[in-house]
């Protein structure tokens, strides 16, 4: 147990250390499930693949032809997010979402979500 302790705490020290890295998102998604049950849900037709084919710019269109419909839309203000992953029970899993400004991809979020 106290060397599942220590495994952790090195692999959050290297998390924070490469917290500003374009690489820290894909290391937080391949390390955190390893110690946090991961109940993500995606939708049918969703692939890491399709996801990272997916680019700023691209027509709304596009993007539902890439990865189908989402599991749910929510807006903020003029800004339309698709929701590609959720979790089972509110819990530990993976965020993959677009966002969109008039039907236009503005960002893509995806990260490992720790409740």
């Amino acid at each position: 147990m106290k060397s599942k302790k220590i495994l952790m705490t090195y692999c959050f020290v290297l998390i924070s250390l490469l917290e500003f890295s374009p690489i820290a998102n894909g290391i937080k998604d391949f390390i955190l499930p390893f110690f946090f049950k991961d109940t993500s849900i995606y939708t049918q037709f969703y692939s890491d693949d399709k996801y990272k084919n997916i680019v700023v710019g691209m027509s709304k269109k596009s993007v539902l032809e890439i990865l189908g419909e989402p599991l749910c839309i929510d807006t903020w203000g003029r800004i339309e997010r698709y929701h590609y992953s959720g979790s089972r029970n509110d819990s530990h899993y993976h965020i993959r979402q677009i966002h969109f400004f008039y039907n236009k991809v503005i960002s893509k979020v995806h990260y490992y979500y720790i409740d």
